[in-house]
């Protein structure tokens, strides 16, 4: 089901339902995310049950055991997780969950959080090293219509009594440490038939996937692998679900999928009123990832060689050459945005620059089998207000709006893309990249008399705000609202002042830290601290600050023979 687009007041936190050009995500906050990991009252629960569509009786109502805890030692925290089962029927369920922590193993143990915990993870943040704890962890499914007795819970035994103890503090284990967080959202918060990505967590009606989410769920297990969060065979079955269900299960229309999908079914759930089709730009973000696990998985087995053969046939199915319109005013030729078996192109946006969408034309014109030509690149995605040289905040810059526009333009495309493979008037994109990104930082230091935090802290990007969903930009919707993605998958173009940046924000780790890293956004300015996760802002953080640290994603994707046909073009 898709959640209420229409505003509603939850526990005095207003969910309202905010759209824009630049960023396709229409979504509120579910009732699942009022208090971003847990939910506090329990008449919030049976709400979110009763959307759900469950007619949940006390005989279906059985206690899940906590299998396979564990707990692990982090940079001055906790993290502990246990194992969550993906049987479809109890991964539908409602089922929250309680950590207590003692001092000693048999000392008294007492609650650690606010309400229940929706996710099997919690990161118990201390602030200090060398500090031992024990933890123990049940789950509950309550019984509905009997919020108000503690009887009316069917709860499981407390699990086995686990300890760590925190972590020093080590640069390099503290980045690893952000990319494993991303990891996880799209590696144990996947749905369980399909792999395929969540909109957003805590989410507790699992049936809808994003692709987008999805495309960069699979440059993260690529990270996973690399640092060891699972071993080369762990992700290459995962990989090899997800690839499989999108090429046998998945609706397509002229090889191209639609921006949310049944995880179970493969179906097109609709995305707007209107937007009932497919979505080229969430299309090209999964064909983006489609080369880069054909080039990744390159072991001779049975498993990596299916990866191979799947993703390649995925990646040649897209008819790119189908989306290509003629501007009725203008005449020019450029990529349409969505087009719907019900009313065609008539609901459909232009692709236009400059804006996080240039990987659609780029791997249109290397297409081997549905090619546009390097002439649309320039009519479509360049036809538009692309490039103004202009000095911006002492710095000179050439694309985007007058300020640059929100960091996550920098991000999408380049997951894979090499920018300092391409360029644009002389100049590499990612020299480029780097200049806007050094306006946004100068930006937050210019407004740190307006919002708090903005002298050490910055990153602006459409995310999660406090008054909802908005393409946050410099000069462009700005009320103090801080999106850790936004400077986090900047690392790349200027590393120093997003590592000062992500240590500053996990001093404050006690509200901004959550089970998959930063929760999505906050705003010191009016302390408020964002429910929960979005996957498309999770999703770049892992990718993009592997590529600081050793470019691994820009040169698996590069390596590409369709790529080589980019070279000596005017981009």
């Amino acid at each position: 089901m898709q959640f209420l687009h229409f505003p509603t007041r939850i526990q005095g936190i207003t969910v309202r339902a905010r759209s824009s050009p630049a960023r396709r995500h229409i979504t509120t906050y579910p009732p699942s995310m009022i208090s971003r990991n847990s939910i506090a009252p329990m008449w919030g629960l049976m709400l979110l049950v009763f959307l759900t569509g469950f007619q949940l009786g006390s005989a279906a109502m059985k206690p899940i055991p906590i299998r396979q805890i564990e707990a692990l030692p982090r940079t001055m925290r906790v993290d502990i997780m246990w194992q969550e089962s993906l049987d479809q029927q109890t991964w539908q369920l409602p089922l929250v969950y309680e950590i207590e922590r003692s001092s000693s193993k048999n000392g008294k143990f007492s609650k650690i959080h606010d309400g229940y915990l929706q996710l099997p993870m919690y990161s118990d943040y201390i602030g200090k090293a060398k500090k031992t704890f024990y933890y123990r962890v049940r789950s509950i499914v309550p019984n509905r219509g009997k919020a108000k007795s503690k009887s009316s819970s069917n709860t499981s035994k407390w699990s086995k009594v686990v300890s760590a103890t925190t972590a020093a503090y080590n640069k390099e284990q503290f980045l690893t440490e952000i990319q494993e967080a991303g990891f996880r959202y799209f590696y144990h918060h996947a749905h369980p038939v399909c792999g395929l990505a969540l909109e957003g967590a805590p989410n507790r009606s699992k049936s809808i996937v994003a692709t987008g989410a999805s495309s960069m769920g699979m440059f993260n297990i690529i990270v996973g692998v690399r640092r060891g969060f699972i071993t080369r065979e762990e992700g290459a079955a995962r990989v090899l679900k997800i690839l499989t269900f999108l090429n046998e299960k998945a609706e397509r229309h002229h090889g191209a999928f639609s921006h949310w999908m049944d995880g179970t079914s493969g179906k097109i759930v609709r995305f707007s009123k209107k937007d009932d089709g497919v979505d080229l730009v969430e299309t090209a973000f999964l064909a983006q990832s489609f080369i880069m696990m054909r080039e990744a998985f390159s072991d001779d087995n049975p498993t990596e060689l299916k990866i191979r053969e799947t993703a390649d046939k995925l990646w040649r199915d897209i008819q790119w050459d189908f989306f290509v319109q003629t501007d009725k005013k203008s005449g020019k030729k450029y990529l349409a945005w969505h087009w719907s078996p019900t009313t065609g192109f008539e609901q459909t946006m232009k692709i236009t620059g400059f804006n996080e969408s240039q990987i659609v034309y780029l791997l249109a014109m290397v297409s081997p089998t549905h090619p546009i030509s390097h002439k649309i690149y320039k009519s479509g995605w360049q036809g538009g207000r692309y490039s103004t040289p202009r000095k911006v905040l002492d710095v000179d810059v050439e694309l985007g709006g007058k300020i640059g526009g929100p960091l996550f333009f920098l991000h999408y495309s380049y997951m894979g893309l090499d920018p300092r493979k391409i360029s644009h008037n002389g100049k590499s994109y990612f020299d480029h990249f780097t200049a806007i990104t050094q306006v946004q930082k100068n930006y937050a230091l210019s407004m740190a008399d307006k919002f708090k935090g903005y002298d050490k802290m910055w990153g602006i990007t459409a995310s999660y705000g406090p008054d909802g969903y908005f393409a946050h930009a410099p000069n462009h919707g700005d009320n103090g609202t801080i999106a850790p993605t936004a400077a986090l998958s900047s690392m790349p173009y200027l590393p120093d002042e997003v590592f000062n940046c992500a240590i500053e924000m996990y001093r404050k780790a006690g509200k901004l830290w959550g089970p998959f890293g930063f929760y999505d956004s906050f705003n010191l300015e009016r302390n408020w601290v964002a429910p929960g996760y979005l996957g498309i802002d999770v999703g770049p953080i892992a990718p993009m600050i592997e590529n600081h640290r050793t470019g691994m994603c820009w040169k698996i994707f590069m390596r590409a023979p369709e790529l080589k046909k980019l070279k000596g073009l005017t981009l």
